[in-house]
């Protein structure tokens, strides 16, 4: 129903009563102010958005690693004029668990970068967690975004062992395409 607060006050009271352990409500309570702070987050009011991020923050600080609520404080951050604190807490979200909408979040802090610098800056996020299945997609989308098919067909062929997800076919078929093989790129679309 939306009622952050109530569901907030049941997860605490299901805590103190150990009907869950400390893990779970930890991370419900994380997910819950992260829920809070995207109803609050469209209000136009400024002391609405000055709780949407403090619910942020708190989920941030209960789950650093909690994408959805990572996301959400950093965007609001972001929106405030303070990008650094917004790049490090994704930074460190990512370093401790790799999420596809975690480097969406940053590629989306600045927008006034060039497209090879806002690859560089992608391309040092992946190089937190190398071997993280998300920095290699992360390897072969900021060489599309910096505009350079070679190195994102280099960066393709290690994923070679990925399971053919959709994404995956997706952002292989734009590897084909960016360095002209339209039949590949059908393929990979198919």
């Amino acid at each position: 129903a939306g009622d952050w607060a109530a569901a907030l006050e049941l997860v605490r009271g299901a805590l103190e009563r150990k009907i869950v352990s400390p893990v779970v409500a930890e991370r419900s309570r994380a997910a819950l102010l992260a829920a809070s702070a995207a109803s609050l987050v469209n209000a136009h009011d400024p002391k609405s958005r000055a709780q949407a991020l403090d619910f942020a923050t708190q989920s941030v600080k209960l789950k650093p690693d909690f994408a959805p609520g990572v996301v959400m404080a950093a965007r609001l951050l972001a929106e405030d004029g303070k990008t650094a604190k917004a790049s490090g807490l994704i930074e460190t979200a990512w370093k401790a668990e790799p999420h596809p909408a975690l480097w969406l979040a940053y590629r989306d802090l600045k927008t006034n970068e060039t497209p090879k610098a806002r690859a560089q800056r992608l391309a040092a996020l992946a190089a937190l967690k190398p071997e993280a299945r998300e920095s290699r997609l992360l390897r072969v989308e900021s060489a599309l975004i910096g505009g350079d098919p070679v190195a994102a067909r280099a960066a393709a062929r290690l994923l070679d062992d990925e399971a053919p997800t959709a994404r995956f076919a997706g952002l292989m078929a734009r590897v084909a395409a960016a360095n002209g093989d339209a039949d590949e790129a059908r393929a990979w679309i198919a």
